[in-house]
């Protein structure tokens, strides 16, 4: 029996939840699977020998190691990646919501970084940067055919630097735009109440985010008796799955809210709503847009498939999968994709995305949560000020 102990996360930055278990080794192969993977054996050596002793310039044999691994992963999937001791330290920091960097979650793709979201009051957001925009260049410098793990040294470094980046939108358009690095702090729950209605924005889904929705929920009680309650979620790229979890089941009695399916038997697992509804069947309206994703569509599809939320905005990035996070002898990490996640009613979310129920474009990203011009949030009070006009109608005079 071979024991694996791991961290589970889904989404780049996101924090992380340690669970053990054990698994059965794997029979041994057949003779012909051994044929063929003593045959692959030689042809990689070959390879690397081929590179040893005829490349233009010489290459170390950490170069090749490392060059080996990054391609092995790239073979998988974009998310799964080989992690230097010093990202690993980097997201270590990001856990406890604070970090340094421009405040951009990406995803790699074979054109470029593509964007999921710019993080809020961060140098990205207040840069305007899209969801969808791919980064074909940092400081000049041609990234789309640089890995993923070295694009991110780029992008990082002492608070208070410039870095400029090459930005392509969805309809080809190019702009460069230059950004000051800082201390990324990253206030994950915000929360307001406006005629009677209460509006909480999560940005991301860090490991305070379950505490902090609990005392802004508790505090919307204690106004009185509400129109309805606005969650918005455009533009969280994710977090911890315990988290999205956790503050998903603040709005069910109870019932499935994720089901993770991995490769084996012992990887498929439904993660439920401990409960109760602490706002107590209050009406609401859940924001989303296509920077939404991961544990912010865990949070979007679960109230939708349990008729506990109306969805507003529009489809969602689909970032449906799990990523393993194995920490090496070096300090370092492999982040491995090792389940997709799906809704309460099955529904696969990865590269799907979660359909809203009314769909609205944004007008403007200026006017974004701006509660006079945002189109999304004004259509979600109008839709609450409605219900409760209507419900108060049905009360006997």
């Amino acid at each position: 029996m071979s024991c694996v102990r791991r961290v589970i996360y889904i989404f780049s930055i996101g924090a992380l939840i340690l669970i053990s278990g054990c698994r059965e080794d794997t029979p041994p192969p057949s003779v012909s699977d051994a044929n063929e993977h003593y045959t692959l054996e030689v042809l990689f050596s070959e390879v690397l020998e081929r590179i040893r002793s005829d490349y233009c310039t010489a290459v170390t044999e950490a170069q090749l190691i490392k060059g080996a691994i990054t391609g092995i992963l790239m073979a998988l999937d974009p998310n799964s990646t080989y992690m230097e001791p010093r990202e690993v330290a980097v997201l270590d920091t990001i856990n406890k919501g604070e970090f340094g960097g421009i405040g951009l979650e990406i995803l790699p793709t074979k054109q470029g970084l593509k964007v999921i979201s710019a993080i809020d009051d961060t140098p990205a957001h207040r840069a305007h940067i899209q969801s969808g925009d791919l980064i074909t260049h940092v400081d000049g410098a041609d990234v789309t055919k640089t890995f993923a793990t070295d694009i991110l040294k780029q992008l990082q470094g002492k608070p208070g630097t410039p870095v400029t980046l090459t930005l392509l939108n969805e309809k080809n358009e190019k702009r460069d735009v230059v950004l000051t690095r800082s201390i990324i702090i990253i206030n994950a729950v915000k929360s307001e109440v406006h005629d009677k209605i209460a509006y909480l924005r999560i940005s991301l889904f860090n490991e305070h985010c379950e505490e902090n929705v609990k005392k802004a929920l508790d505090s919307f009680l204690k106004e009185g008796k509400l129109h309805g309650l606005i969650i918005d979620l455009r533009n969280n790229p994710g977090g911890t799955l315990d988290q999205a979890v956790a503050t998903t089941g603040l709005f069910l009695d109870g019932g499935a809210v994720v089901t993770v399916q991995g490769r084996s038997k012992e990887d498929h697992e439904v993660y439920a709503a401990k409960g109760p509804d602490r706002v107590r069947g209050l009406p609401i309206v859940i924001l989303v847009n296509k920077g939404s994703a991961s544990g912010a569509e865990i949070l979007a599809a679960a109230l939708k498939d349990h008729k506990r939320a109306i969805i507003i905005g529009e489809k969602t990035f689909g970032k449906g999968s799990v990523q393993t996070l194995f920490r090496l002898s070096n300090k370092g990490a492999l982040k491995l994709t090792t389940a997709h996640f799906y809704s309460p009613k099955a529904m696969r979310i990865h590269e799907k995305g979660v359909e809203p129920d009314i769909n609205v474009d944004a007008e403007s990203t200026d006017t974004l949560f701006d509660r006079k011009k945002d189109a999304q949030l004004k259509r979600a009070y109008d839709l609450l000020r409605g219900l409760s006009f209507f419900q108060m109608s049905k009360i006997p005079s």
